[in-house]
């Protein structure tokens, strides 16, 4: 039951509706435990004279005294339904509350976590966590714990009715339980172990769908569709194999409990049925016994469901509560002062930089970047440039005291504040499944068209809307799949430049817009940059010939700093560089 102790907070958070379903248990299980009783009584006054006890009077029952029975019953029965109905509100109301926290706890939590843990863990996996195991736990502890609580209740009334009627008949009417509890026990780790598997099989299949429906383009353009719906066939046999193991134990666990049941009400049959004859028995007092054993009947059932039920939550709330217990690798300290303002002064002191305690990407980064300055960032693929600026945004942990904003330790300032006043362009673009305006005025408080057109004027991309049908409420698709390559990045240039930011990091934004697009945009940003602090990664040298200074990087370390003139005079990587970009433009101009 440890993998559900992360839940008592919430169970505390709704104490009040799960005492309310506790108090509904008593009630309602009160009431139908007097039923066979009076039902007993009823029958005894009705039996003819061979079902009586020896000795006992005849008498004749009155219609009176069979009315009152009969309402008794039909009283007692209603209020039986009606805390029924009440324990279920109560109970399933907490469950699905709970559902609710849950799924909304759970995405707060991811977006919070870092790069990395999302680069280790798959997309259907995440998916899989916030419908299928969330919806296990529900299950659980909501209709699960409803059933064992329903149980431990009703149990321990019926078998003390019983014992009042008669001890013998119900220790042996019990003995087949024994055989029942022994047969659970041994069953259990194997129902844990296959709901487990059927719970990584549902995140695998998740992934799987994913990764092809995300990836459509490229399945097509190299002919694989037969490929991977074989290997989605394959995916999803496994998983019915799964559940079949899983429904065989869970199906064992059920019959051997109706079996064992059953064999316990046979039991009283053979030995109540020839006790009735020698006057060990009344005819009432065997009918309300059969009832009690009967009462029983049901809570074993619902224990083999239950088995099955709370091994597979069990599962689920393990995986849960390991992404939950997962630290942010990037997250605020305790002791910070908010960022009352930014001016965008950035210094660097012998930043040294490794991924999950790998090789270094980032050796002995050493720079000042004023206020207002504009720095680009060139090198070859692998050279860690990307790396550099995500540090500024706080995307990776930050070595404490080796980059400093406006004086202060990066680590020192509070993440919402710091990334509040910086734009950026990451190397991947990302647009959400929403129109050309939304996506632009995502970092804004609203909808601020002014904002908006203003941000589209600065990309270019205003020229483009206006040939789309809706303009700027034109739908881009999943991923922005409706727009080229170059409009999904200037769509990304709009959005980051719309927050008015202090620090405007574009990290190789113009990728894939043409030289002309490219020029018109330059343009545009050379009057956004003035008094802004810009970084720009790029592997295109045409789009840092105007920065302040260009600092050149090459496996990790920073081998060249100065302008495009001084750079060009020193006949370096840099030189080398934009002379071949230089010759293949004149080579595809030709």
């Amino acid at each position: 039951m440890k993998n559900f102790r992360f839940l008592l907070p919430y169970a505390r958070r709704y104490r009040g509706i799960i005492l309310l379903g506790l108090l509904s248990i008593p009630l309602s299980q009160g009431a139908q435990v007097w039923i066979p009783h009076i039902l007993g009584q009823a029958i005894d006054e009705l039996a003819p004279a061979w079902a009586r006890k020896p000795g006992a009077p005849p008498h004749h029952p009155g219609l009176n005294r069979l009315a009152i029975s009969t309402l008794l019953i039909l009283g007692l029965m209603a209020l039986r339904g009606l805390f029924q109905f009440t324990m279920r509100w109560w109970y399933v109301g907490f469950s699905r509350r709970l559902e609710v926290d849950l799924r909304r706890d759970l995405f707060r939590h991811l977006t919070t976590l870092s790069y990395s843990w999302f680069n280790r863990t798959r997309t259907g996996e995440v998916l899989s966590l916030a419908t299928a195991d969330i919806e296990a736990v529900r299950m659980a502890v909501g209709p699960g714990l409803m059933y064992v609580i329903n149980t431990v209740t009703i149990v321990p009334a019926a078998l003390t009715m019983m014992l009042l009627v008669s001890v013998p008949i119900t220790l042996a009417s019990l003995a087949p339980l024994v055989f029942l509890a022994f047969v659970i026990w041994r069953l259990s780790p194997r129902i844990h172990s296959a709901s487990k598997q059927v719970q990584d099989q549902i995140a695998t299949l998740s992934s799987r769908a994913q990764e092809n429906f995300a990836g459509a383009r490229v399945v097509r353009s190299f002919v694989q569709e037969d490929h991977e719906a074989a290997d989605f066939a394959r995916e999803s046999a496994r998983y019915r194999d799964y559940q079949v193991a899983f429904s065989r134990v869970r199906g064992s666990i059920d019959a051997t409990i109706i079996i064992f049941a059953n064999l316990g009400v046979l039991l009283t049959l053979f030995l109540g049925g020839r006790l009735i004859p020698q006057g060990g028995f009344t005819l009432g007092s065997f009918v309300a016994f059969v009832g009690y054993q009967l009462m029983l009947l049901w809570p074993m059932i619902a224990l083999g469901w239950v088995a099955a039920l709370v091994p597979k939550g069990a599962a689920a709330a393990a995986r849960l509560r390991a992404v939950l217990e997962q630290e942010p690798e990037v997250r605020d300290r305790p002791d910070l002062l908010p960022l009352a303002d930014l001016r965008g002064d950035l210094e660097f002191r012998n930043l040294t930089f490794a991924y999950d305690g790998g090789e270094p990407v980032l050796r002995n980064i050493s720079l000042r970047v004023r206020a207002g300055e504009t720095i680009g960032f060139v090198g070859p693929i692998g050279s860690g440039k990307s790396t550099l600026v995500g540090l500024v945004a706080r995307l990776h942990p930050v070595p404490d005291g080796t980059l400093l904003v406006d004086g202060r330790d990066i680590n020192q300032v509070p993440i919402r504040d710091l990334r509040s006043r910086i734009g950026f362009v990451p190397q991947e673009t990302f647009l959400f499944s929403d129109t050309i305006q939304e996506n632009i005025a995502f970092g804004l408080e609203g909808i601020v068209p002014d904002a908006v057109l203003r941000a589209a004027t600065v990309s270019t991309i205003d020229r483009d809307v206006e040939e789309f049908p809706q303009r700027y409420d034109q739908l881009v698709g999943e991923r922005g799949v409706m727009l080229s390559g170059g409009q999904k990045q200037r769509v990304a240039i709009s959005r980051a430049v719309s927050v008015d930011p202090r620090i405007l990091i574009l990290d190789d934004a113009l990728a894939s817009v043409d030289t002309r697009t490219e020029e018109a945009i330059l343009r545009q940003l050379r009057e956004v940059r003035r008094g802004r602090t810009t970084l720009i990664v790029t592997h295109r040298l045409s789009a840092v010939r105007d920065a302040d200074r260009i600092m050149v990087l090459d496996r990790g370390e920073m081998v060249e700093e100065g302008t495009h003139e001084e750079l060009m005079e020193r006949r370096g990587l840099y030189a080398g560089i934009f002379e071949k970009q230089t010759l293949e433009q004149e080579l595809e101009a030709l």
